[in-house]
């Protein structure tokens, strides 16, 4: 004989049988995953190791996977075959964030989710102590960086306000565009030393038509870059038409270095450069486009002023050859998880 079902308040069905026994009949627990790190709060570093540890609370019955991603953009992402009840991947963060969350899910074969658990917010900081998350040029320096275009200092930094030299300029240039370096028994300048560490990266920019000399049939590879000569290097590399820069709408003026302020006029040698680099968005001027004010500058009457004479600095190269490598299609990726 068989009692009443009756029904608890969690749930669990009891049933009275003629034997004097109660029998319960509960609902299994239900499967999750739980995050033991990170918890949230942490500061990670790129280019660092750090461990990504979870649990999984009764786990299900057959075969299941587990998926890691990095909530900031979803760029990380990766899925783990076979299931672990305890599990940790050690992962190298590749893109600082200063807010990022850890998201861990099972899934069984057919990808279907069947538990998730989400981290508190944790930050990715920058491998360089003098570039902050809040860096103007932080993505483009990050981009290079992790390409391996453009390093930084021994000393943990990358100054990137330090003026870029015309030798450092053919190593990124080279780098960027992926041709090898060169090295000819003779040097193509009187000034270049086969025993420096630039002779390969110079001459071999110069065999690529990257990099010329000067009139004076020197190289000067110590010499700082103006901002003029990076935008012409591009240009050059790129194969691109010369043109003239807009007449107007944007008007572009230049600020020497006696801080004097005057119109770019054709006797300027870099003046079609100039418009080249300006009509393929290497040099954003005009309506609805963003410029930073590192670069150019507004006037009070909406001109873009720009110190075209001036050493170009490490943080603007590495905006200016981002902005090629995303014409080109040839954007630096953030690698997958796994």
């Amino acid at each position: 004989m068989v009692g009443t079902p009756v029904i608890g308040g969690d749930g669990t069905l009891y049933v009275g049988s003629g034997d004097g026994i109660l029998y319960a009949f509960g609902t299994p627990e239900q499967t999750s995953v739980r995050i033991i790190q990170p918890r949230g709060g942490e500061s990670l570093k790129v280019g660092e190791e750090y461990e990504i540890k979870w649990e999984t609370i009764n786990p299900p019955q057959g075969v299941y996977s587990v998926r890691i991603s990095l909530l900031e953009g979803g760029k990380i992402e990766g899925i783990m075959a076979g299931g672990q009840d305890t599990g940790s991947f050690v992962w190298i963060p590749e893109f600082p964030s200063p807010g990022c969350q850890i998201q861990i899910s099972l899934l069984t074969p057919g990808n279907n989710e069947i538990a998730q658990a989400v981290s508190g917010e944790f930050r990715i900081l920058t491998p360089f102590s003098d570039v902050p998350l809040d860096y103007w040029a932080l993505w483009e320096i990050m981009c290079l960086a992790n390409g391996g275009v453009i390093n930084g200092y021994p000393d943990g930094t990358f100054k990137p306000e330090l003026p870029v030299t015309r030798a450092e300029f053919s190593k990124m240039a080279l780098l960027y565009l992926r041709y090898e370096q060169d090295f000819p028994p003779n040097p193509t300048f009187p000034d270049l030393d086969p025993r420096e560490w630039y002779y390969g990266y110079v001459e071999g920019a110069v065999k690529a038509g990257l990099v010329k000399g000067y009139p004076d049939g020197t190289f000067k590879p110590q010499g700082n870059i103006t901002i003029a000569e990076v935008l012409t290097m591009i240009v050059r590399a790129a194969g691109w038409n010369l043109v003239d820069p807009p007449a107007t709408n944007p008007t572009i003026l230049i600020r020497d270095r006696d801080d004097s302020l005057r119109r770019i006029s054709p006797a300027d040698w870099f003046y079609q450069y100039v418009g080249a680099a300006v009509e393929h968005g290497i040099l954003r001027l005009g309506p609805g486009q963003e410029e930073y004010e590192e670069i150019a500058s507004r006037g009070g009457g909406g001109e873009y002023i720009i110190r075209f004479n001036t050493p170009a600095t490490r943080a603007q190269t590495s905006v200016f050859l981002v902005r090629r490598f995303s014409i080109s299609g040839l954007t630096f990726s953030i690698g997958p998880l796994f």
